[in-house]
């Protein structure tokens, strides 16, 4: 899951670049993107497979993303009010039925509370980071390293056999 919450000190309209979600872009996989209902609820669902296998003994990956419906991408808020936003992914990796276990996954969310939503995810969070490496001395290779376990932290579990990206940590690096 991953939870986007925005917040603004003054009344305001922003707008959500791609939030209408019928036009995302990407060059590493063929999307298909629709508006569904939910539970009375509009529902964005991108569902695709990457371009290629990122090994010849593997087959391409095929996955879906629901998230929140914003109409148009304009978003008002409120002085002092949060909106928030929840988007599910799931994979073939991980899912017989991605598209399915994605909306599963983002019913299963908007069913709890951002609190206890909040509370989980910072709790899972504090579980990882007790595996932390401390550099003492240098501030910048310490920031440097930290920077580095986040990443990979946040791209490999310990269920998945799987690797990183081939592009690098973070980025095509």
């Amino acid at each position: 899951l991953l939870v986007a919450e925005l917040s603004a000190s003054v009344d305001t309209t922003v707008h959500l670049s791609g939030a209408g979600g019928t036009n995302p872009m990407s060059s590493d996989a063929d999307f298909k993107a629709e508006v569904i209902n939910v539970g009375g609820q509009p529902l964005i669902l991108w569902t695709g497979q990457t371009k290629e296998a990122e090994t010849a003994r593997n087959s391409v990956v095929k996955f879906a993303v629901a998230f929140s419906y914003v109409v148009d991408g304009q978003v008002s808020l409120q002085r002092v009010g949060v909106v928030r936003y929840v988007a599910a992914v799931r994979t073939s990796l991980e899912s017989d039925d991605p598209e399915q276990a994605a909306i599963a996954d983002w019913e299963a969310a908007m069913s709890l509370s951002a609190e206890d939503l909040y509370t989980e995810h910072v709790a899972a969070w504090a579980s990882l980071w007790k595996s932390g490496i401390e550099v003492e001395g240098r501030r910048d290779i310490a920031q440097q390293t930290n920077s580095s376990l986040y990443y990979l932290l946040s791209s490999v579990r310990e269920n998945a056999p799987y690797s990183t990206s081939p592009g690098g940590l973070a980025g095509n690096g």
